[in-house]
């Protein structure tokens, strides 16, 4: 629909009557006067445009300079009244130049009033599709009865100017691409949704929809198919949305539609209907006929106390959900005070994590590793410690996942690095292993840092192993076989920790040249009392020994398990029957001066104003965990810095699956509905993909921390 505008002009004193003005444009006799009138009108005709002095009581306009270059050269006595050129507006206008005289609320006091619209006219016809923009600026003055009597006005053309602005105002509303709501605009629409839901108390819904195939259709095809299957899903939403519903674009391949007025089942059943609509029928795309599967997450309104960004937030999480169930469907998001809580500690423990690194209270303990046939220690394990406010040291492993999220983990992994190196420096004799975590081992960027450390300190890697666990060596062949030939050239050694766990093929041990295994300590615990176990470590072990590997048992704890191992051929043995892992030097005292290496790793150095991290720090010895206290486990099953992909714990049911149609129906009859547990949110893994590539780390991560603090201070306020 074409818009107009009326835009009030500031008043500007008339130097004489309004009649007298008239009579001024009017050609004279006089020579003179005729020379001024011609200069005026040239002078309107080149800046393109016209003037014209409407009289109200008899409806005449009288117009002046160069009305058919404005009015495509229609001839100015087919509008030379009121009612002629208002014949020539076009309906659609929300506005025109008689109802903004003759309607308006302000008052004439003598200077006149001034008026400003923009509107559209039809020159040839209102059947007629061609239309011109014009802007009208004027002021009119009133009569003795105080009503308006005569207007005087300048028109100008102004279609560019309009196109331009109808452009940046659908760039500013819409989405280029579908020509939908963008999310800016349909971010507002849900908020008015929310608030109308509160007020009236109905229900309400919102949906995200995805085109969940499409980064197959993206490999396969390429982004132009892609960009024309979203086109044509967004087309197929909007022709089965209801009246009154709205529809936007969220982002890439997902859709946001409103339903005003709908009750639980009713977004179920609607939802149902978007999916149907992608099942019955193929996208003819010029690349072929293309499927496009859909997942929905859906959020029932009025959720409390919780605005727009905040329920999209939701959406999202039932639709993370969505996407991991083998079809399309549909998951009704629901809240969890679990997922909460367990957010609030994730909050705590990364303000703690902060605190710690630039307060450098992580340090290290180191757990003996022995020959199997003599006993005797041949090198030890580092492992993470920190401490806490009365100066104890705890287990710091239930830290590590939560530091993974957040992107902290590389800074642990540097500062741990820095401390092995210091302590091979100071102990010419020592010989220590230290595991590098999945993060910061798949990272190309943390990789070359931790090369050029080495580099530095070529005279102490020949003592020092790295290990790596082997569901992390799985992820990335090629680049994990680069990064152990690294480390061979600096004259480190390398294991592969966690060995069993991940399943390595023989064509991978082949390739991966390492030096050690590690068996996972959980297949070695209590040994000798399951014969499943002993079934799959001795073929563990048989098949190292056809690659010269050494091989090391963790979690021994009896003499029994031991002896069963070292009877199988393995070269060392770990775990609390040799000894638990000591904070104190085993080698005595320091030989030498470690010189200039820095423990702290610099990022953590840098001067950070907001001291709001030290503000919230909560005390390390109230970081709980499973509500236990890390110091009160075992220590060998809690020495691991690195559970590679950690298991979330379950959670009390956040989400409600409505399955696709087959159990649709059992669904709305009231029977229990398929429920499966929360997941922690993405955000956190987002974000860590977001800081690749970037130079300031720490300033990276302190916004990234900051965001998920905000975001569970949000939770907090709407529950």
């Amino acid at each position: 629909m074409n818009q107009s505008a009326f835009v009030a002009m500031p008043e500007q004193p008339s130097p004489s009557s309004p009649q007298k003005n008239d009579q001024e444009l009017t050609p004279d006799s006089t020579d003179n006067t005729k020379s001024d009138y011609d200069r005026m009108t040239r002078s309107i005709t080149a800046v393109g445009a016209a003037t014209y002095h409407w009289s109200i009581e008899t409806d005449e306009i009288v117009w002046h300079g160069d009305t058919g270059q404005i009015f495509n050269h229609i001839d100015p006595a087919n509008f030379a009244n009121g009612r002629s050129y208002a014949s020539l507006l076009d309906p659609d206008n929300f506005t025109s130049r008689f109802e903004t005289v003759m309607r308006t609320h302000h008052n004439d006091d003598g200077n006149g009033v001034a008026f400003s619209i923009e509107y559209s006219i039809k020159p040839f016809g209102r059947d007629q599709e061609q239309s011109i923009w014009i802007e009208d600026t004027g002021r009119w003055y009133a009569g003795p009865d105080g009503r308006p009597r005569e207007v005087f006005g300048v028109v100008r053309q102004i279609d560019d100017r309009h196109e331009q602005d109808q452009h940046l105002q659908f760039m500013s509303n819409c989405d280029p691409l579908t020509g939908m709501l963008n999310r800016g605009r349909l971010a507002e629409a849900l908020g008015e949704t929310i608030e109308l839901a509160k007020t009236e108390g109905h229900c309400s819904g919102f949906l995200i929809v995805s085109v969940s195939n499409l980064a197959i259709v993206n490999d396969a095809y390429g982004f132009d198919v892609a960009d024309d299957v979203i086109i044509k899903v967004g087309r197929r939403l909007r022709e089965v949305v209801r009246t009154g519903d709205v529809i936007g674009r969220c982002s890439g391949s997902k859709f946001g539609i409103i339903l005003s007025r709908a009750s639980k089942e009713e977004i179920v059943v609607a939802a149902e209907r978007f999916l149907t609509i992608a099942r019955q029928k193929v996208i003819e795309t010029e690349m072929g006929p293309v499927w496009a599967i859909l997942s929905i997450g859906a959020v029932i309104l009025p959720n409390e106390n919780e605005g727009a960004n905040k329920t999209m937030a939701h959406a999202e999480e039932a639709l993370t959900e969505a996407t991991r169930l083998p079809t399309d469907a549909v998951v009704v998001y629901q809240p969890s005070p679990d997922l909460v809580s367990e957010r609030q500690l994730n909050s705590r423990c990364a303000i703690e994590i902060v605190h710690s690194l630039k307060e450098n209270q992580f340090t290290l303990a180191y757990q003996p590793v022995v020959n199997a046939a003599t006993k005797e220690v041949e090198f030890y394990e580092a492992l993470l410690r920190m401490k806490s406010e009365d100066g104890d040291l705890i287990a710091a492993g239930h830290l590590v996942p939560i530091s993974e999220k957040l992107g902290l983990i590389r800074l642990i992994d540097q500062l741990v690095v820095n401390k092995v190196i210091t302590t091979l420096r100071q102990f010419p004799q020592a010989k220590i292993a230290m595991n590098l975590s999945g993060v910061t081992a798949n990272d190309p960027r943390w990789v070359g840092k931790l090369i050029e450390t080495l580099e530095e300190n070529r005279d102490v890697t020949e003592r020092l192993t790295v290990e790596i666990t082997e569901t992390v060596v799985l992820k990335d062949i090629e680049h994990t076989v680069e990064f152990i030939k690294k480390l061979h050239t600096l004259g480190c050694k390398v294991a592969i920790d966690d060995f069993g766990a991940g399943f390595t093929s023989f064509k991978n041990l082949q390739l991966l040249n390492v030096d050690k295994v590690k068996i996972d300590g959980s297949f070695c615990q209590n040994l000798s009392n399951s014969q499943d176990n002993q079934f799959f470590v001795h073929t563990l072990i048989e098949l190292s020994k056809k690659f010269d590997l050494e091989i090391v048992a963790e979690w021994v704890e009896n003499e029994e398990d031991a002896a069963l191992l070292s009877s199988w051929g393995v070269n060392y043995l770990q775990g609390r029957l040799y000894g638990m892992a000591e904070s104190q030097s085993p080698w005595g005292d320091p030989a030498e001066d470690p010189g200039e290496v820095c423990v702290v790793p610099s990022e953590i150095l840098i001067r950070d104003d907001d001291e709001h991290d030290q503000e919230t720090a909560v005390p390390t010895s109230q970081l709980i965990f499973d509500g236990t206290l890390a110091a009160e486990k075992d220590d060998d099953q809690e020495r691991r810095r690195e559970p590679t992909a950690p298991e979330p714990d379950p959670i009390a049911q956040p989400f409600e699956v409505q399955s696709t149609s087959a159990d649709l129906a059992s669904n709305l009859t009231g029977d229990p509905v398929m429920q499966i547990p929360a997941l922690e949110i993405e955000t956190a893994r987002r974000t860590e993909d977001r800081d690749k590539g970037t130079a300031n780390q720490l300033d990276l991560e302190i916004t990234k921390l900051r965001q998920a603090i905000a975001m569970i201070n949000s939770s907090q306020a709407a529950g």
